[in-house]
Order: structure tokens, then sequence, then C-alpha cells
């Protein structure tokens, strides 16, 4: 999937999560639900997620993914239909910046 006019201002950092077994960094961000275009009517947001390994906090090593997000209620939120996401390494780049600062 390729997202139109990404904007790394549009982007809120979520969470991180720190992986011993994996030797991995996930990064999670919410961004706007418009940059699914429209292919999830359901969703509240669009949830990235930037997955490097602890030893190369780099872009070009980094995994990118996106999935529409969709509100349970009571039951919380759930992140569902996770696919590749194409950005470009500066982008991707901005993204693990905004975790590290």
């Amino acid at each position: 999937m390729t997202i139109k006019d990404f904007d790394t201002k549009k982007v809120i950092l979520e969470d991180q999560y720190k992986s011993d077994e994996y030797e991995t960094m996930t990064l999670y961000f919410i961004a706007p639900k418009e940059w699914l275009e429209g292919l999830y009517p359901d969703a509240v947001h669009t949830e990235i997620s930037v997955e490097y390994p602890l030893n190369c906090p780099e872009a070009y090593a980094a995994t990118v993914m996106v999935s529409p997000t969709r509100d349970l209620g009571e039951d919380g939120y759930e992140d569902y239909d996770w696919s590749d996401l194409e950005l470009s390494l500066s982008d991707i780049e901005a993204l693990i910046g905004m975790a590290k600062s």
C-alpha cells in the first residue's frame, strides 16, 4: 500500500515496544483515517508500525506496515488487516526520529 501526500506532521507517536526475544523495536503511530482512501469505512484512524533491529535503527533496515483501527466500544480498539506500507527512506527516518526525540 502507498499513501498519497504522506506527511509526518499528521502522525502521532502512540507507543514503542522493545522485544528482547526478537531483538527488535516496534514503533506505533496514529495517522488520519483518510489515508486509507475509504477502503475501511468503520476505521477511526490509521495505525502505522515501524519495526527495526535493535542493533540497526536505520530506515533501510525497517519494516513498515499499516492497518485500519476500529472502535470496539467497551472492548477498546482493534488494529486489523495489516499490510505492507511503502514509504521513502526519508519518511521512515522521520518516524524513527520522532521516537528518539
